[in-house]
């Protein structure tokens, strides 16, 4: 009989709380807008642009940072992007696009680009993000 009502009580808890936990979960939070690029990013050059070196420093640097969310030829289907289901943007596209130059790409690199990702201005030095920019362009010509 304790048994029983045991069961019981946990079915109860069971049926009332999976639908409940639903409820619960905090919704994803929004993607904010990104600010427009500065006209001045625009001007900005690539010290390292055409150059070998920047472009497998960039590489490494994508590998063990980027990969794992963009995935690895910055098509957006890494693994972790798809196990917290995101929406990842397409590197190699954004790369590709003829009206950004090179300075403007890094600007969305170092600032955020509106996404849940914010810029890499606070954890990588200015010139990683260069070798990055350089990486990236290197894989759109790639693709």
């Amino acid at each position: 009989m304790i048994r029983r009502r045991r069961f019981l009580v946990f079915v109860v808890v069971l049926a009332l709380g999976a639908p409940l936990s639903m409820v619960i979960t905090p919704a994803e939070e929004p993607a904010t807008a990104r600010a427009p690029i500065p006209a001045d990013a625009k001007k900005r050059a690539n010290p390292y642009a055409d150059n070998a070196e920047s472009r497998e420093i960039g590489k490494t640097l994508f590998e063990v940072q980027c990969a794992m969310c963009h995935g690895k030829t910055g098509d957006g289907t890494g693994d972790l992007a798809a196990t917290l289901k995101l929406s990842v943007p397409k590197l190699g596209d954004l790369a590709r696009d003829p009206k950004l130059t090179d300075g403007e790409y890094f600007w969305i690199v170092s600032e955020g680009c509106g996404t849940h990702m914010k810029g890499e201005k606070a954890r990588m030095a200015e010139e990683t993000r260069w070798h990055l920019v350089s990486y990236l362009r290197a894989l759109a010509r790639q693709r």
